[in-house]
């Protein structure tokens, strides 16, 4: 029988090192992941028995006694998947680091490609650098995706899950197909008034209706270049200062919250937050493209970061 308040501790620790090491990783800091080594001293925690075992207490056990078994189940689940694909997801996040992409006699990091197409003037030199990035995105697929989510169906399968939506759906709790409904039936109910005022704003930025766009140029038009000067970088900082200081939870006040802002070829264009250890060592990490998407995106992860470092 599982000791659970054991394994809380040791799912605790475990966190706090793989997390560390995708911070330091995903930010540019360090050139190669490492969680193989990682997964290796923790592999206790995942095994087929192990996931066999809290599937089978978490069906029995009612909601009020659970003390979040089903929680503790999805962890040694998808803990389980991801040891087995180690490797896979090492080299792929290795090969990414090291990846150039080129177009019209330049070469840029992988990484940093989709923050340089939001940032291009040029609708073709945007669609250059996309459909460059689209090719080595296929590439990457047949070779590392398309094979990790097929052995992630056989892995859910092994359960005796009937496919991965219903696993997420019995772990996460969440009914996907009724909010995958309520969602397409909001973009129906909105898309007349969205498209008109996208058309416009495109036509007014890159002269051209939003019909002649291409993906390309979706990450341009939100980039909303045209405001940068009321969006400075030196307020960045600032802003998000005061906005938490409204609330009376001023950001000097939390040191556990550590702000990574800065610009590193190797580090993802997706913001995120790393936790590294609840209440003491949060990291929010953001690879600024300029504007009020650095405004917005910092203050949606210090949102994140606020929760844990409470």
């Amino acid at each position: 029988m599982a000791d659970i308040n054991q394994l809380r501790k040791e799912i605790e620790k475990f966190n706090r090192e793989m997390n560390l090491e995708n911070y330091l990783h995903f930010s540019g800091q360090k050139d190669k992941l490492e969680i193989a080594l990682i997964y290796d001293k923790y592999g206790y925690l995942f095994t087929k028995d192990l996931a066999y075992e809290l599937k089978d207490l978490a069906e029995k056990t009612t909601r009020s006694e659970d003390e979040n078994l089903n929680n503790i189940f999805g962890f040694v689940l998808f803990g389980w998947i991801g040891e087995k694909l180690k490797s896979q997801n090492e080299e792929l996040a290795n090969l990414q680091a090291q990846m150039k992409i080129s177009f019209d006699d330049e070469e840029e990091s992988y990484r940093n490609v989709p923050v340089k197409i939001m940032n291009l003037e040029n609708s073709d030199k945007r669609k250059g650098w996309y459909m460059s990035l689209v090719d080595a995105d296929i590439g990457l697929s047949e070779k590392f995706h398309k094979p990790r989510w097929e052995k992630i169906w056989e892995m859910t399968s092994e359960l005796g899950f009937s496919s991965y939506l219903d696993t997420c759906e019995k772990v996460q709790e969440v009914d996907y197909l009724s909010l995958s409904k309520t969602m397409n039936d909001f973009i129906a109910e909105t898309e007349e008034l969205y498209v008109d005022v996208f058309d416009d704003y495109s036509k007014e930025l890159i002269g051209k209706p939003l019909s002649e766009c291409g993906y390309w140029d979706g990450s341009y038009l939100l980039r909303g270049k045209s405001n940068d000067e009321v969006f400075s970088a030196e307020n960045l900082v600032p802003a998000l200062k005061n906005f938490f200081n409204d609330f009376g939870f001023p950001l000097d006040k939390v040191p556990a919250i550590i702000l990574d802002l800065e610009k590193r070829p190797k580090k993802v264009s997706r913001a995120f937050c790393a936790t590294v250890e609840i209440g003491k060592e949060v990291y929010i990490n953001l690879q600024p493209v300029g504007g009020h998407k650095d405004y917005t995106t910092l203050l949606h992860e210090a949102g994140h970061a606020y929760h844990y470092a409470f």
